[in-house]
């Protein structure tokens, strides 16, 4: 039961992404930490958030610009592992990872029904007519929640039951393979957060 609420209250603070507030409360190290304090194991929260927002700090949906979305990667490694399946972290991780990739499309499904809205708006204010904001806002509201929500709880249940099983098929070397790739993935994190630091350096953001 607990899981379910992890997973609704995680689709509930993406929100903070892009329909709510913006307070980055939806960022991997903020939202893994309270994941972690949830499911019983803050320090593996913490750590996951913190390798996901190195990984993802400068992949905010901004523009047309959409990639990882560490919302999501943070909290299916986090319900993987922590939850009731206790996916090995090797296993977890690349799972978190796939979803984070994979929910990408539907982001921008949502993102082209919002922007279906401000057409309409458009064509209202044009006519002199009054736009449904309010209807707008609550549409794009729920809309956004409930796919997070779906994928945070049955897709990521679904997804992890499978994982099990093929972590339990799979050969030893590649179970060892993947462990060893969560051991040395902070040393990624830390090269993707320097090549970032110095981009903007670049450019002079």
């Amino acid at each position: 039961m607990h899981v379910l609420v992890a997973g609704t209250g995680a689709a509930l603070l993406s929100l903070d992404r892009t329909l709510i507030g913006q307070w980055m409360v939806s960022r991997p190290v903020v939202l893994g930490t309270a994941l972690g304090w949830v499911l019983g194991d803050v320090q593996t929260g913490w750590w996951v958030g913190l390798l996901l927002e190195a990984i993802s700090l400068d992949t905010e949906p901004v523009g047309g610009v959409i990639g990882l979305n560490g919302t999501i990667a943070v909290s299916v490694t986090l319900l993987a592992a922590l939850g009731d399946a206790r996916l090995p972290l090797g296993a977890a991780f690349p799972l978190g990872l796939v979803f984070g990739l994979l929910y990408r499309p539907l982001e921008e499904k949502l993102r082209r029904r919002r922007d279906g809205w401000t057409g309409l708006f458009a064509s209202r204010l044009r006519e002199g007519e009054r736009a449904p904001w309010a209807k707008a806002y609550v549409t794009s509201f729920f809309e956004e929640f409930a796919t997070a929500a779906f994928v945070l709880t049955a897709a990521t249940f679904a997804a992890t039951a499978a994982a099990g099983i093929l972590w339990r098929a799979a050969p030893a070397f590649v179970r060892v393979g993947l462990e060893d790739a969560l051991a040395i993935s902070p040393l990624l994190a830390a090269g993707t957060l320097i090549w970032q630091l110095v981009r903007k350096e670049r450019i002079g953001i």
